[in-house]
């Protein structure tokens, strides 16, 4: 508890969990209204591509962001191994 009220542990990796998920979610939600209320073909398939693509794009940036994460995290221990 002490190491979290000092910021020695991090939540941010839990925090982009959590956010890349409502996002994606968001992402199926707009894609899936645009694919129903397109008009034209052309927002069909942007519906179509945003349902299928939203989530994989967002996916990717999160662990990527989470990688940035896990890098400080493994270098803050090979700290404490020196020391």
């Amino acid at each position: 508890m002490n190491d979290f009220l000092l910021y020695r542990t991090m939540v941010t990796s839990w925090v982009i969990c959590v956010i890349s998920y409502v996002i994606m979610a968001i992402s199926v939600i707009g894609g899936l209204a645009l694919l129903v209320t397109g008009e034209t073909n052309i927002e069909r398939l942007t519906g179509l591509l945003v349902v299928f693509m939203g989530p994989l794009v967002i996916r990717i940036y999160a662990e990527l962001l989470i990688v940035i994460f896990r890098i400080h995290d493994t270098l803050r221990e090979i700290k404490q191994l020196s020391d």
